[in-house]
Order: structure tokens, then C-alpha cells, then sequence
């Protein structure tokens, strides 16, 4: 299959469903994990996994779920994701930052309802089972970081592997009015996590690769 990127197509068989707006990655090894289909102003976005994803070709993205599953697949917010407080007990063997919790399963109170009381219709959705729940968005004007911390740019597009979420290209747009784009070597992607993009290399070495 060929790789996907941001602004594909999305189809359940022949209807288009929406487009690909954001990544979802796992930090620990920077692989995509899901993609965030927009379905339009008027819609929610969706939060599909890479499992469902059956083609992809010529900027198209099907998957083998039909349009009713799809419009069943779990929302997406940005708030919904985000790191557990100082108080939160984490699991043996592990930093806070290992995790990201989904805020509508961590709220506890449940909105008022009192825990494990929520009537059907309002039912949060359950925990994701996978062992590492620290999962950045990454999209277009995601900031992008030089080994020292230093923002030497931001996400202009990137694309990756449908079978295994691995990131195929990544490349980078700056200046005034971010006109400015070059590809980034992949050997120079360390870690994404919430604070963006982070690379392995300095600014300067970014610069001297951006001039050429």
C-alpha cells in the first residue's frame, strides 16, 4: 500500500467520509497509531484505528468498515487527551510521562451522574486497553524542536506506512509567512510527545539543511 498523508481521502466502499486532518502517535517509538478523519464543520471528528485501514491508493484511504461503523467509531477532542496530575499513582516501572490519560474516563464524578451511574445513552467510553496511552496529535503547524529545545519550524506535512504506522517522510515549513519548506531526514526525528516535534540534531545543523 502506499503511504498515507495528511488530507487523504477517506471512503467507507464508495461513500467519502470525511479526510484525514491528524495523527496519532504512540511516543515511545514515534509510530502512528490512528488517524483523525474530519468529517466537515458540521460533524465530529472520527478516531480510526491503522487495523481498519484496508487500501490505500492514489491520495484514498479505505477502510473495511462500512459508513454506519464508521459513524459508531469513537469521536475525537483535543482535550480528551492529557497528562495525569502529580497525584496520580503511576504504575510500577514507569514515569507520569509514560502515560496520557483520556479525560472523559478519568473524571470520576462522571459529570454529576456519581461513578459507574451514567444512564446508557451518556456512557463514557471505556479506557484504551493498549499498554502505552501517550498518544500526540501531530498535523499541519505541529511546532517542530532542535535537540537543544530551540522551535526551528512546524509540521508542513508527513506522511507514513498504513501496516505499521511508521513515519515515511516528515517535512518542515518556516519563515514570516511559513512559506519556506523542506523535507527533514527521518534520522533526525528523537521523540514526538505534546510539546511537538523533537529532533536529534541542533538549529544549526537544521539551518545549514534548510539553506541547501
Amino acid at each position: 500500500m502506499e503511504d498515507i498523508g495528511i488530507g487523504f481521502g477517506v471512503f467507507c466502499g464508495a461513500d467519502h467520509v470525511g479526510h484525514v486532518a491528524k495523527l496519532i502517535a504512540d511516543a515511545s517509538d514515534s509510530h502512528v497509531t490512528d488517524i483523525v478523519v474530519d468529517r466537515g464543520l458540521l460533524h465530529g471528528a472520527k478516531v480510526i484505528s491503522l487495523g481498519q485501514v484496508q487500501k490505500v491508493g492514489d491520495g484514498e484511504v479505505h477502510l473495511s468498515i462500512d459508513r454506519e461503523q464508521f459513524q459508531q467509531a469513537d469521536g475525537f477532542a483535543d482535550q480528551r487527551f492529557r497528562y495525569p496530575g502529580h497525584d496520580w499513582n503511576v504504575p510500577s516501572g514507569y514515569g507520569s510521562v509514560d502515560f496520557l490519560l483520556d479525560a472523559e474516563v478519568a473524571t470520576g464524578s462522571a459529570a454529576g451522574y456519581g461513578a459507574g451511574s451514567l444512564p446508557d445513552e451518556l456512557a463514557l467510553p471505556p479506557p484504551d486497553p493498549r499498554p502505552n496511552l501517550l498518544r500526540p496529535v501531530v498535523r499541519e503547524g505541529t511546532p517542530v524542536h532542535a535537540a537543544g529545545g530551540e522551535k526551528v519550524g512546524e509540521v508542513a506535512s508527513m506522511t507514513f506506512h498504513p501496516d505499521d504506522g511508521r513515519v515515511t517522510s516528515v517535512a518542515m515549513k518556516w519563515g514570516l509567512l511559513e512559506l519556506e519548506r523542506a523535507d527533514l531526514p527521518l534520522e533526525w526525528v528523537e521523540h514526538l510527545d505534546d510539546e511537538g516535534l523533537t529532533l536529534n540534531v541542533t538549529a544549526e545543523q537544521v539551518h545549514q539543511h534548510t539553506a541547501t
